[in-house]
């Protein structure tokens, strides 16, 4: 009875997210460290500083924080947003 309510949810989220334009992220997108998502070894090496290690962290994270993370400038954080977009996440605005 759980699994068909979890399929159920789970065909409603997708219903949803294809009404409003989006995808929902792969199976194990979220537990994917930086590295294996393809960031930069520099903002890989910054996001660390900050304790962000995998995507689920830096989705857990405030966008605005982002500017107050130490070696993450202008570029940086575009190309952050720009691989959350690719893979279909959003952090906390």
């Amino acid at each position: 009875m759980i699994e068909f309510r979890l399929k159920l949810r789970n065909s409603q989220l997708h219903d949803v997210l294809s009404a409003e334009g989006l995808r929902a992220a792969p199976a194990g997108t979220l537990q994917k460290t930086l590295q294996q998502a393809g960031f930069s070894t520099r903002i890989v090496n910054a996001l660390r500083g900050a304790k962000v290690y995998t995507m689920e962290d830096l989705t857990n994270m405030h966008h605005s924080k982002l500017c107050f993370v130490r070696n993450l400038g202008v570029t940086s954080i575009q190309e952050i947003d720009s691989k959350l977009q690719q893979l279909g996440l959003t952090m906390k605005d």
